[in-house]
């Protein structure tokens, strides 16, 4: 009855709105799309804008995408939320492109059996995860993003569990049963399962980010922040090295967020030293930002008391290199000429000199870039605990990381063999002794067994066996 009504009122609107009126009508799915991201309050019609987000023409639809009528320029919607001409045809072309995605995907993918390969290739094969498959997931990622978004997070708390027991893995390392190694590849697999996902909610366009940051501008005080708490927190490089590319993604709307959390408790432990790298990760990649960052990382007189010594290092550090005057261009290229050496240094090669002369995007230069890039994201350095000569090389190729995309990170299914062996559990226990070592998380040991008094001969004996004490230990 909505939609007949919705058709009579089609007259108040003036000739060159009436096709834009009728294409709506047409696509329900697209109504429902723009009703889904737009940020009007909750009520129960919403007016989408034909031209002036004033005056109108409006088309009146309800929540549930339904159309009610049509107001003519100049006719008031009272108090309806009206989503403007601009957000329309801003949301329109996302949509487009998400049905250019599904297009692709039904010929990428196929039947049900290719979409669980997918997955089994996102999620089943940790480090071995190639630029294909990624480029593949980038291309679902925004339709289920906040689901991505909501395992990133279980996922983070599954390894912090983890990582709260994992301490008695290291003292039986060279007896370890089979069931210690299934849970040590399965943490193996969480870590690398965190920085694919990472990676995937985090990838699109910058503004479809709002549908996932939204719901946490209210969680435990951290916003959108919390999505890269658990990255901060593990001292695994490939997995740091796309936590900092997801802070700069965040822009303007991850900037408070890692303020509060770099003044927090996170000060007092290498948190802090992780945090400064996402803050300074920001500032490279919202240049606008970088007065700000700098204030927020500069460390008072005062703070060295309670400030972690790691934590000073490298706000110190990461102030040092944000105040450091270059161009952006001068300073991109310089990156991207630090990243091809070092990853011609990771791979144990000789550089030519016509190499770093060249332009970059020609071919000699690109297979250089394409291949320092995925060794230097993908090295397993100890971060804290590598000398400040390592480090630098690291950061200096930061301005070139936040210009990545998402398959960058990654090697060519070709190369995957030939640079990721398979699994040991020794690249688990690494992990473990860095968290250790690094006091990372504050991790559950054991209670040292406190021993009461020597109980009498007839009393139970301490030990819990229930046999009196002179039968027992005091036999």
């Amino acid at each position: 009855m909505e939609d007949l009504h919705f058709i009579e009122r089609l007259e108040r609107v003036s000739g060159r709105h009436i096709e834009m009126a009728l294409g709506l009508y047409r696509d329900p799915d697209l109504v429902r799309f723009v009703l889904e991201r737009s940020a009007a309050p909750e009520t129960e019609r919403v007016a989408i804008s034909l031209d002036d987000p004033r005056t109108g023409p409006f088309v009146i639809v309800t929540r549930e995408g339904h159309f009610v009528t049509c107001l003519g320029a100049g006719m008031a919607v009272k108090d309806m939320p009206i989503v403007t001409r601009e957000r329309l045809t801003r949301l329109g072309n996302q949509h487009l492109e998400l049905r250019e995605r599904l297009a692709f995907l039904e010929v990428a993918i196929g039947d049900q059996s290719s979409v669980q390969k997918l997955a089994r290739g996102l999620f089943d094969r940790a480090h071995r995860v190639s630029r294909e498959t990624i480029m593949v997931g980038t291309m679902v990622a925004p339709l289920i993003r906040q689901e991505l978004a909501g395992r990133l997070v279980g996922i983070g708390q599954r390894i912090d569990a983890f990582l709260r027991s994992a301490p008695r893995y290291l003292h039986r390392r060279d007896r370890l049963s089979s069931r210690d190694v299934e849970l040590l590849e399965t943490f193996w697999g969480d870590v690398w399962r965190l920085a694919h996902l990472t990676l995937l909610v985090h990838s699109g366009e910058r503004e479809t980010l709002d549908v996932i940051f939204d719901p946490l501008d209210n969680v435990e005080g951290m916003g959108p922040a919390a999505l890269l708490f658990a990255g901060l927190g593990v001292p695994f490089w490939p997995v740091l090295a796309r936590t900092l590319w997801a802070a700069a993604r965040g822009g303007k709307r991850m900037l408070p967020s890692l303020k509060m959390l770099l003044g927090g408790s996170c000060a007092l432990n290498p948190l802090g030293a992780t945090t400064a790298l996402a803050l300074m990760a920001l500032a490279r990649a919202h240049p606008k930002y970088r007065a700000e960052i700098i204030k927020a990382l500069r460390v008072g007189d005062g703070d060295t008391r309670y400030l972690a010594l790691t934590t000073r290092a490298y706000r110190s550090a990461c102030v040092d290199l944000l105040t450091q005057a270059s161009e952006p261009a001068a300073l991109l290229r310089g990156s991207r000429l630090s990243t091809i050496r070092v990853g011609a240094l990771l791979d144990g090669q000789q550089l030519e000199p016509d190499v770093l002369s060249a332009q970059v995007d020609e071919p000699v230069v690109h297979a250089n870039l394409y291949r320092g890039r995925v060794l230097l994201t993908n090295d397993r350095v100890d971060l804290m605990a590598a000398p400040a000569a390592t480090r630098a090389l690291l950061f200096s190729g930061m301005p070139d990381l936040v210009t990545l995309e998402p398959e960058d990170f990654y090697w060519s299914e070709s190369d995957v063999a030939r640079y990721e062996p398979a699994w040991t559990p020794a690249h688990s226990l690494a992990i473990i002794e860095r968290v250790v070592a690094t006091d990372a998380l504050t991790l559950a040991r054991p209670s040292p067994v406190v021993r009461s008094a020597t109980p009498g001969r007839n009393e139970p004996c301490s030990c819990g066996s229930g046999k009196k004490y002179k039968r027992c230990c005091g036999a």
